[in-house]
């Protein structure tokens, strides 16, 4: 199984709550979303130093084998490219090198690139993706979603609407490219509407940068989970249904 998969399911499970009367031993597992950086070819791989607050890494090049070269380590945590180009040259590069999934457009993709099994295979998708097709991606074969937002300002209800619908019809884990860094309140939301990762540009950001949005992360509160009979349901009124009158009871009996 793909690093990266592992770990999101990892994250996606609650902790296990203790029996009986003693104290509660509940453990708090990483809150939700992971964080992964991106790093282009000019810049490189990320410092050890950052690379201890990032879940993964993820290099937004062309061709793997000329940008990352000997930058593959098998020590490194999980790591992946985000290709313009998924050629088969490519992606056997990724592999060779150690890569653990891959990022591609459906533009331009061979359907041999869905046969790889070695590799966690993401598809990007449009924020206006036609929710329509959107219960196709249930049944594709790829392992997530990503979605890269360009507008450099806050998050809006309407982004937040699509992104939400696109994971909860898609029911696979999705990625999020963000071109700002992400408030508190921005992650909490996110976090509650499904987004699994967000992806950030280590670069512009910085290792100081990088930081803060680990610790906003980590500062997140637990995710309050409804009880499945406290669900809330919608109470439709009746109207009463009014008795026969006696009148009508008496022409029944005389037409008999």
């Amino acid at each position: 199984m793909s690093k990266l998969i592992d770990k999101i399911e990892q994250a996606q499970q609650a902790a296990p709550r203790r029996l009986g009367f003693g104290p509660s031993t509940e453990q708090r597992h990483p809150p939700l979303p992971l964080l992964i950086g991106i790093s282009g070819p000019a810049q490189g791989v990320p410092s050890s130093e950052m690379e201890k607050h990032l879940d993964a890494i993820v290099f937004q090049v062309n061709r793997p084998k000329g940008a990352l070269g000997k930058k593959a380590d098998p020590g490194r945590g999980p790591w992946g490219v985000w290709l313009d180009d998924p050629t088969a040259e490519a992606v056997r590069s990724l592999k060779e090198q150690g890569g653990d999934f891959v990022i591609f457009s459906p533009e331009g993709a061979p359907l041999q690139l869905l046969q790889e099994d070695d590799l966690a295979k993401i598809l990007l998708v449009p924020l206006d993706w036609d929710q329509r097709m959107a219960p196709a991606l249930h049944q594709l074969p790829v392992d997530g979603i990503a979605i890269a937002l360009e507008r450099d300002a806050p998050l809006t209800v309407q982004q937040l609407l699509a992104v939400s619908g696109l994971r909860r019809l898609a029911g696979k884990p999705l990625l999020l490219s963000l071109p700002h860094k992400p408030s508190q309140e921005e992650l909490q939301v996110l976090r509650d509407s499904g987004v699994d990762c967000i992806m950030v540009d280590a670069a512009s950001l910085g290792l100081q940068g990088v930081e803060e949005i680990r610790r906003r992360i980590n500062a997140l509160p637990r995710r309050q989970y409804r009880p499945e009979g406290r669900r809330l349901s919608a109470l439709v009124p009746q109207m009463a249904i009014a008795p026969e009158s006696r009148g009508e009871e008496e022409e029944e009996e005389e037409d008999d």
